[in-house]
């Protein structure tokens, strides 16, 4: 591989070939996989009940989950009650701080995607090299397939 600038003549031996800037795309998926499979197993902790079901909703679900989820009102006619309703209280907060953080994980790592789906370049591929190739496939009853490609 060898960097390919507009206008620039081509060696022998190369073709240009356009990739994508796959570190990005790489880092932007397991990013994504990491938060979205939280958020999953997040929502499945709450029996995907009380608009946790948004949670199976990648980049907007967190979002839509805090929106639409229903706060109850508590009934602060004892100590005890109010000690409970402060409780529940404390558990609603870390449950919307948590699916917060998470949706600006999603939407970071999305743009993140999206910004290595965008950064394709052209670069120089020499044609002239042996390539071996394994692969699945089915040739001849043989599960696994070995091409060689180029010049000896």
């Amino acid at each position: 591989m060898l960097p390919y600038y507009e206008g620039m003549p081509v060696p022998p031996g190369y073709e240009i070939v356009r990739r994508p800037a796959s570190a990005l795309l790489a880092g932007g998926i397991v990013g994504m996989g990491i938060s979205y499979g939280t958020a999953l197993i997040v929502g499945a902790t709450q029996g995907f009940d009380n608009a946790s079901g948004w949670l199976a909703v990648p980049i907007v679900g967190p979002w839509a989950a805090i929106a639409d989820r229903n706060y109850d009102q508590c009934n602060l006619a004892t100590v005890t009650q109010a000690r409970r309703c402060a409780s529940k209280v404390v558990s609603e907060v870390q449950y919307i701080t948590f699916v917060a953080v998470d949706g600006v994980f999603q939407i970071a790592s999305s743009f993140i995607i999206l910004a290595g789906a965008m950064s394709a370049r052209d670069e120089l591929l020499r044609q002239d090299l042996v390539h071996v190739n394994v692969a699945p496939g089915k040739t001849g009853g043989v599960d696994w397939a070995v091409t060689v490609q180029g010049n000896l």
